[in-house]
């Protein structure tokens, strides 16, 4: 059983939107998919022989040798969509939870507005009730594949050319969108008149803009086909999301309403795996604009540069590790799907999670520091009810059923009901490290 089927229709109704299902739990590994659709039972009697092969008619579900990775940019071709030709069949629970048993598009359209304008407690964890917001059709852009890539942006009164503002990317989680920013976070309540990120009392507001992810295969035998973003094809020249976040902040620049020095990022789980990657990537290389990020602040996110999985050979793992010196804050709870430690990675995947190598925070953060020599890293550890904690939670107080609960829980002080908002903490962090 893996991380995500644990208590899946709770999971379901705690973070379905309108169109789509709730990440999944940290799952997040992007695969590079085959270049044919799934094989029928018949044709697959030569796959799995772990004899570095990848006969013809296999792919990814049936023969790890049809993943390709190297040390340099992970997986070697980008993850490839669902599509007509090849549609996802393999989906992460909530969908068929829906009704969802195939997805044949290569993303979804977001609405752009509030779902959910009444707060309901599911599981432990508020959604809704953070204001009912319409921004409009999304925005959208076709990428080199010819899909088209959305994202709902708002910007704030008084926006222009002489009053930039600071400019704020959220990227959802695995199986979530990007309506999921009006009803799971008080970001976009906070976008309107926020007073502290431009550091200028005058520019009140944050253009903040929320992406849709690509409806993607997945090289497991887990069930996770669903929308994500890639960070484990490692190449930023042929990255898909890489191009379209790119393409994202080079607009809103070239347009003149976001100040230059004050661009960042933030995700939760799956997504903030790939705004810790872009973030640490275009923090050094500058996008075609010339642009680059200032900082990133995340909920609930793991290592970007890790194996896909624990036995795939040859490994997607990065060597060497970049070096950074990314302003980067990772917020997480002191019981977490994406593990606290070590023994709460172990005792789970005992108790038969199957858990993304690189979703124990306290590896990760030592790799920061140490590995990666980034001195301006900050890990924060918060409870249950998002005060401060110093530690990780021990066992067995910790138990699956809290660390699926705490990793739902978006940080804002009312979705886990401790009044406690930590996206205060996330906003501060980056308005303190522009470029």
């Amino acid at each position: 059983m893996s991380l995500k089927t644990i208590f899946i229709s709770a999971v379901y109704l705690l973070i379905v939107s309108c169109n789509r299902g709730p990440d999944n739990a940290g799952n997040d590994a992007t695969p590079t998919p085959a270049s044919s659709p799934t094989p029928t039972a018949a044709t697959t009697a030569a796959c799995g022989m772990a004899d570095g092969i990848c006969p013809a008619a296999c792919t990814f579900y049936d023969d790890n040798d049809c993943v390709k990775c190297n040390s340099v940019v992970g997986l070697t071709a980008p993850v490839e969509s669902c599509s007509a030709e090849w549609p996802c069949t393999n989906l992460l629970p909530t969908y068929p939870a829906q009704g969802i048993y195939e997805i044949s598009t290569g993303s979804d359209i977001p609405s752009c507005q509030t779902q959910f304008p009444t707060a309901a407690t599911i599981v432990g964890c508020v959604r809704g009730g953070r204001g009912a917001f319409n921004d409009g059709p999304p925005k959208n852009w076709i990428d080199e594949d010819g899909i088209s890539r959305y994202w709902c942006e708002y910007r704030p009164s008084g926006t222009a050319s002489n009053s930039k503002r600071p400019l704020l990317i959220y990227i959802p989680g695995s199986g979530s969108n990007a309506d999921a920013i009006y009803d799971f976070t008080l970001l976009r309540a906070k976008a309107i008149d926020y007073d502290n990120l431009s550091g200028d009392s005058s520019r009140k507001g944050i253009i903040l803009v929320s992406t849709q992810g690509r409806n993607l295969h997945w090289p497991t035998a887990s069930t996770e086909e669903g929308s994500k973003h890639d960070s484990y094809h490692r190449n930023l020249a042929t990255n898909r999301d890489v191009a379209f976040v790119d393409h994202i902040i080079d607009t809103l620049v070239a347009e003149g309403v976001v100040d230059p020095n004050r661009i960042y990022l933030t995700g939760w789980s799956n997504g903030a795996r790939f705004a810790t990657f872009y973030g640490i990537s275009r923090h050094q290389t500058a996008t075609a604009g010339g642009n680059k990020v200032a900082a990133v602040a995340v909920y609930s996110g793991g290592d970007p540069y890790e194996n896909i999985a624990t036995e795939q050979s040859p490994s997607c793992k990065q060597n060497p590790y970049p070096q950074t010196q990314l302003p980067f804050l990772v917020i997480t709870r002191n019981c977490d799907a994406i593990t606290c430690n070590q023994e709460h990675f172990d005792t789970f995947s005992a108790e038969g999670w199957i858990i993304t190598p690189g979703n124990q925070v306290e590896a990760w953060f030592s790799t920061l520091q140490n590995t990666m020599n980034n001195s301006h890293a900050q890990w924060l550890k918060i409870n249950y009810y998002g005060a401060d904690t110093a530690s990780c939670l021990a066992l067995p107080i910790c138990t699956r059923q809290t660390a699926t609960r705490n990793h739902f829980c978006w940080p804002d002080g009312i979705s886990d009901g401790g009044g406690v908002d930590r996206e205060i903490d996330l906003l501060e962090f980056l308005k303190s490290n522009p470029r």
